[in-house]
Parts: C-alpha cells; structure tokens; sequence
C-alpha cells in the first residue's frame, strides 16, 4: 500500500487516510450499486465532519490520488447525465427530436450495463485460483469480486472492463485479507476468532489441511490453506467479525487496483482493442527486435506473431504462469521499482528477460512446438528463488533501451 502511494508515508496519518478511502468506496458502491453499499462496514460507523475534512487533507498531501490518479469522473454519474448535457445545447428540450435522442441514449446505456453486468459475472464464477477454490466459491467473495470489477470498470468507462481484470485483483485480495486475519489473531480482543488454535490443529498428523513446508514459514504455509479452505472465513462468520474484514478487504484492493491500472492506461491509446496490455505487447516485440535479433528472425520466420503468446502476459501480468507464492514476490518487484514504472517498462523487460533465457530451446523448435512452448513456459516450475538473475537482465535491458519502451 506504501509503494503505490494508497498509504502516507507518516504513520500518523494512516488510519485517517484508511478510513477516508474506504468511505469513498462506499459511496462510490452506493452510487453506482445502491443498496449494496449497506453490506460494508469498516468498524467505525461515522466520520465526523472534522476527522473527514483532515482526513481529506491528510489524503491532498500525501497521497497520490487526483483527477489523474485514482478518482475518475465517471461518464455514468447521474450529476453529469446525458439529459443535463443535451439541454445545455437545445433550446426546446421537450421537442420530440431531443426526446427521441435521451431515449435512444438512455437505452444504450442500460444495455451496455446489463452486458457488464453479465460479462463480470461470467468471469467472477470462472475466478478459481490453485489452491484457493474454496474461498473463491463463497458468495461473500464473489460479491466482492463482483463489485470491484464494476465499479472500477464503470470509474474507468474510456477502458472499461476486459478479461483478466478479475485475475490482477486476487493476488492483492489472498494479501490483504491474510494481512487482516494476522492483525486479528493478535488482536485481544476475545470476539475474534481462535485463528491460532485452527493454525494449531493443521499441525496435527491426522489433520487433513497440514501440507508441506518446505521453502516457506510454517505460519505462512498453515494460514494460506486455512484461507483457501475457507475455513477462516467461516471463523469469521461465525464470530460476526466476517463483514468488517471483507469491507475493508474490498475497499482498498478497489483503490490499489485502480492505481496500479493508472501506471500503464497510457498504453492504450492508439490501440485498436483500446486496452493497454496491446501497446504493452506493441513495445514488446520492439524490445526483442532490437535487443534480440536472432530470434525475432527465427519467430518471424516461423509465423509466430507476440499476440499468440504475450497478450496474456501484459494482461494479466503474469499471474497465470507463476504460482501464488512467486507471482507475488514478482509484484512486490514491480511495487519497489524507484520510477514507478514496475508494472509498465520493468514488465515488459521482464518478459523479454525469459525470452532471452529461454532463446536456445526456441531457435530449435518449429511453430507447432513454439506454440505450445510459449503458451505453457517453464517459467511455471519456478520458484521465487529464480527471479532474482532475470530480475537482473531486466534492470540492464530497462536503461538501455528505455527509448523504446517509453
């Protein structure tokens, strides 16, 4: 949260920002989902009206959220409608041609909404992360997944939403959520859930949820498969504490979305999909012909066109290739890049980092076997310890092309 700017650096001010943000969220789940805004809670029923005021100052000064960073104005607000801009240019707004033209508009935009809608649901039933199918089946996430994928895609309508936005958001809500259940089991509180005693009997030979732990904490290892079990959500559940969470959960893996989406929006203008992970893929394949020559000629010569295998990286950011444990050491890369340009030209380096690693085996292969070799890398045997030497290649590949990737 610190890196993408969601959070002041002053730690005073943290829990003012945190607060005003999730309230921001609500109206904006009010706004645009009425009624489903009751559903979230972040503990503090009210913000008084000075605490809300330093809150928003707290937020002018440290936080990167503006007009161009965060908070959109949204071409569906009710305030700025069709109806309100078409009578500012017809004198007789009551005339049958005027009435005509909002009917047709207001038409369109229901039925641009109820493909949303549908489309979003389509996917959220379809978000199954390895080893997390479980938590991802409970309606209370899907409900959240769900409003998260619309709002933004109605805040963000000159993008909108596409497949594989529902894919950047699970990573940070597995984080965000084993972040609260680790502030809850040190809370001392007694109406928290006995997270430590579920921990406790995952270590249990006879227990079904006690898994390997080799490479990772013993602690880390038990709390994600108690997460992906959904036997912590049903812990809070059933000790009332299970919508506090989610809200504040939902609320901030809404606005850390949106800023990491904002670092590479500019991608997608002049695209003709008008999203951006295309200009990503555009930047791509000038990397590799200049920095890779050789197998760009062996890719060109064999049909391979970088749609058939890199779209997916620059839209899901590699999220489909890599484990939980790795994509996230990926992003937290990506989050530590000095000019915030992690998920933007340090990305795209990145990817043609493997490229050049895995360039001895393509130059042997034909086009059925590059395929299937591009489509299904090695990259997926990975652990978080390999990393670190492309990481590398992709720091010396950022400086000295950055002419072409910018």
């Amino acid at each position: 949260m610190l890196l993408l700017g969601y959070l002041p650096i002053n730690s005073s001010q943290r829990t003012s920002v945190l607060l005003h943000k999730r309230s921001q969220y609500r109206d904006l789940v009010k706004k645009h989902l009425p009624g489903q805004d009751r559903n979230l809670t972040f503990v503090f029923k009210q913000i008084s009206t000075a605490s809300a005021s330093a809150s928003s100052n707290n937020i002018n000064s440290n936080n990167n959220f503006n007009n161009n960073d965060g908070v959109f104005s949204s071409s569906w607000d009710d305030n700025n409608s069709y109806y309100q801009q078409f009578n500012q240019h017809f004198k007789n707004p009551s005339s049958k041609l005027f009435s005509s033209m909002v009917n047709l508009v207001n038409i369109n935009k229901a039925k641009n909404y109820e493909e949303l809608v549908q489309q979003v649901h389509v996917d959220v039933i379809r978000t199954r992360p390895d080893g997390f199918v479980p938590l991802f089946e409970t309606p209370e996430i899907e409900k959240m997944l769900e409003r998260i994928l619309m709002i933004w895609s109605i805040e963000n309508a000159d993008i909108s939403y596409f497949q594989g936005l529902n894919d950047l958001v699970c990573p940070l809500l597995l984080v965000f959520l084993e972040h609260e259940v680790n502030q809850l089991n040190h809370s001392n509180s007694s109406s928290y859930p006995s997270i430590s005693q579920l921990l406790e009997q995952t270590s249990s030979p006879a227990s079904p949820y006690t898994q390997s732990t080799s490479n990772k904490s013993s602690w880390s290892t038990k709390l994600e498969k108690l997460l992906g079990e959904g036997l912590i959500l049903k812990e809070l559940k059933e000790c009332g504490q299970a919508d506090v969470v989610l809200s504040r959960v939902e609320a901030d893996v809404y606005w850390c979305i949106s800023l990491l989406m904002n670092t590479v929006k500019h991608y997608a203008q002049g695209t003709g999909c008008g999203l951006p992970a295309e200009g990503m893929m555009r930047r791509l394949e000038a990397l590799v012909r200049e920095s890779n020559g050789e197998l760009y000629k062996h890719l060109k010569t064999n049909d391979i066109d970088f749609s058939h295998f890199s779209f997916r990286w620059m839209v899901c950011f590699l999220t489909r290739d890599f484990d939980l444990e790795t994509g996230v050491k990926l992003w937290d890369h990506y989050f530590c890049d000095r000019e915030n340009q992690g998920f933007s030209l340090l990305h795209i380096c990145f990817c043609s980092s493997l490229l050049n690693k895995w360039t001895p085996d393509l130059l042997t292969k034909d086009f059925m076997e590059l395929v299937q070799y591009l489509q299904k890398p090695p990259s997926l045997q990975w652990n978080s310890t390999n990393l670190e030497s492309i990481f590398r290649s992709s720091y010396l590949l950022k400086e000295k092309y950055k002419n072409i990737l910018l």
